[in-house]
């Protein structure tokens, strides 16, 4: 039977008709639950109590459509929120916090992402926290204040589950837990992160430099941009909320064997802004152009998520 044919059916109805009353976590899981997360027999996890923790993960962006959920293809969100279903770890109503925000195609290396999640331990609620208010290029601002002591790892975490193991023996491949870390209740992968990092690498075979040194023309673009307090031609202008007027915390570029390498520290970062960055001072050290207009954002397969900071620092248990 033809499968237009099928579906017109009573039984294809029925199919059909079931397949329209998913949510859309449930139809990727469907979907996907080959592919995307490893087929493994779901079981309840005993636990005692819901904490917080921090998961800091590696991913390959080609096969993802960032972090971000939309209609355009599967996030790592998604899979990571499926793996989390699948393993019992889940907590109803849980939002997933990512440091920074990835594109389609772009990688990660040492992403965080915070959430509550299950534990067996009889913990206390780790709340306590004071708040203060900070001004980021001319906007009020308020984040949350805590001791180091919250973010210790305490002799009762090493018997927690074992969140690392249960969720890389679901995930894909390409999607790793590198550890879980320890950290208070009203802790933010995001709002709590005071820099980003991201490296951009790049054959050099590819850039036409005339005249000059390479890796000096393309620093000395860095220069130039260091310079900057406002990075409107840098972005997509997708956000109608968006801050354009800050300024980076560090950029400059090495080489590494036949590729360049460019490495950008900000606290924060617009849409395209890293991609539209390297694409202005390629073009710079090829043809010394230096206005800002029609920037072309680099491909993004080249961009890797590094790191994010914090005033804590975060203590990863590998298992």
């Amino acid at each position: 039977m033809k499968k237009a044919n099928w579906l017109q059916s009573e039984c294809g109805g029925l199919y059909y008709r079931g397949l329209c009353e998913l949510t859309k976590d449930e139809l990727v899981a469907l979907v996907y639950g080959q592919n995307n997360i490893r087929n493994v027999t779901k079981q309840a996890v005993k636990h005692k109590t819901v904490r917080k923790v921090a998961f800091q993960l590696s991913y390959d962006g080609k096969l993802y459509n960032g972090t971000q959920e939309s209609r355009d293809g599967l996030s790592v969100t998604e899979v990571l929120r499926n793996a989390l279903k699948k393993s019992d770890l889940f907590v109803d109503g849980n939002e997933m916090i990512f440091c920074g925000r990835t594109d389609r195609g772009v990688s990660a290396e040492n992403a965080v992402v915070s959430l509550f999640t299950k534990s067996r331990l009889d913990l206390e609620p780790n709340d306590s926290h004071e708040t203060e208010y900070y001004t980021f290029a001319g906007i009020e601002f308020k984040r949350y204040l805590f001791r180091d002591s919250q973010f210790e790892i305490g002799k009762e975490d090493y018997n927690e589950i074992p969140y690392t193991r249960i969720l890389n023996n679901i995930l894909p491949e390409h999607i790793r837990i590198k550890g879980w870390a320890p950290v208070p209740d009203y802790f933010s992968a995001r709002h709590s992160c005071i820099e980003r990092c991201y490296k951009y690498q790049y054959e050099i075979g590819r850039i036409r430099v005339k005249d000059g040194n390479l890796l000096d023309k393309f620093n000395h673009g860095a220069e130039i941009i260091r310079s900057l307090d406002d990075f409107y031609y840098f972005s997509k202008h997708d956000n109608p909320k968006a801050n354009y007027n800050f300024r980076i915390s560090e950029l400059f570029f090495n080489t590494c064997g036949d590729h360049i390498v460019m490495e950008i520290r900000s606290y924060s970062f617009i849409h395209n802004m890293v991609r539209k960055i390297f694409s202005w001072i390629r073009r710079y050290a090829e043809t010394g152009r230096l206005d800002y207009r029609d920037i072309e954002p680099a491909e993004a397969e080249h961009l890797v998520f590094c790191g994010a900071t914090y005033r804590h620092k975060l203590a990863y248990i590998s298992g």
